[in-house]
């Protein structure tokens, strides 16, 4: 495979992808279990006209943190995929360290 980032810049982004997959997996269990601490990430959409849809009720309640639940683990994926895509790019340039060494 092609190396096409640096060595320092495929460590930095494999350690901050995992630490960022982590983080919002975490944050996305919590939406799930609706901690009182997410309450304000929430989007209720107060702007809309139709008021039914934006009324505090436990169903809407449902709905919203399962969005954002959603979008938490959304994110979690992009950044576990950055993190195998850095973490590849380590090891490509790990492998390449070796065969020069063999040389």
């Amino acid at each position: 495979m092609v190396s096409i980032i640096g060595p320092k810049l495929s460590l930095f982004l494999t350690f901050m992808g995992a630490w960022g997959a982590i983080m919002l997996a975490l944050m996305g269990c919590l939406a799930q279990t609706h901690a009182v601490a997410l309450f304000e990430d929430i989007d209720p959409g107060f702007d809309k006209d139709n008021k039914e849809d934006t009324m505090v009720t436990r169903e809407n309640l449902d709905k919203w943190y399962g969005e954002v639940s959603g979008r938490l683990f959304m994110g979690a994926v992009v950044y576990a995929v950055i993190t195998g895509l850095a973490g590849l790019q380590l090891v490509v340039h790990y492998r390449s360290i070796a065969y020069k060494r063999e040389i």
